[in-house]
């Protein structure tokens, strides 16, 4: 039952991305120009994954460390099979430029979305088992 709980709040994370995504592209970008409007959207959708781990480990837990260290596995394998199957297979982005999204030496930060998908809810586990 944990992992489909676990797949609807990935569900939500999903729509939160697409979302950040036309904010992004439709009012932050034209503002202030691609770089700055990348990190906008990295920090926004990071943000907004750290707030739903918050509410699926608050709202549904206790769980244990090991639980929420699959979760987050779980989230990040969702992620990236969709990232690169639907961005390359049905909107036909070649692999470089895909993959181009993950060199920080660039200023692209798309590893930090991962990383906070991956790790959210193990680290709202850990704070909320301190309070």
């Amino acid at each position: 039952m944990l992992f489909v709980k676990a797949f609807g709040v990935w569900l939500l994370m999903l729509l939160a991305a697409f979302v950040n995504g036309a904010i992004r592209e439709m009012l932050i970008v034209p503002r202030v120009g691609e770089p700055i409007g990348h990190v906008v959207g990295v920090v926004g959708l990071s943000s907004v994954v750290f707030a739903l781990a918050w509410f699926f480990v608050n709202g549904l837990g206790p769980f244990t460390s090991g639980a929420l260290l699959l979760v987050g596995l779980f989230w990040l394998g969702l992620s990236l099979l969709f990232e690169f199957g639907f961005f390359h297979y049905v909107m036909y982005e070649p692999w470089h430029k895909l993959l181009a999204d993950y060199n920080i030496f660039r200023g692209r930060l798309l590893l930090l979305v991962w990383l906070s998908t991956l790790l959210s809810p193990w680290v709202w586990g850990a704070v909320l088992r301190q309070g």
